[in-house]
């Protein structure tokens, strides 16, 4: 079942906190900056249209980083071995627990 679930997320694993683009970036710190997305995406030089698509991909890698996080933290208390499994010194410990703030941080 565990193999099954970090297979399944290995490439959103492998990204860990670097999941948006500089670009998506871009676009998120110009929306904090301006009242209307058509305004954002002018001000970073891209069409509204391209925008609110990057929007669309952003909200999909939100979804699929916040149900990882929530299988992650089902399994940790359905199954403690999990825990000792994951120590806090192996990576993909520090991975997860990456993903579970930058999740956090999104309002999530």
């Amino acid at each position: 079942m565990i193999k099954k679930l970090l297979w399944k997320n290995k490439k959103l694993l492998s990204r860990g906190i670097k999941m948006l683009t500089k670009r998506e970036k871009e676009l998120i710190e110009a929306i904090k900056r301006h009242l209307y997305v058509k305004d954002a995406a002018h001000a970073i030089g891209i069409s509204e249209r391209t925008a609110y698509n990057m929007l669309y991909r952003i909200r999909r890698k939100y979804k699929r980083a916040r149900e990882f996080i929530n299988q992650i933290l089902s399994l940790r208390r359905s199954q403690p071995i999990f825990d000792k499994l994951l120590s806090l010194k192996t990576p993909l410990w520090k991975e997860i627990r990456e993903l579970e703030e930058m999740v956090r941080e999104g309002g999530g």
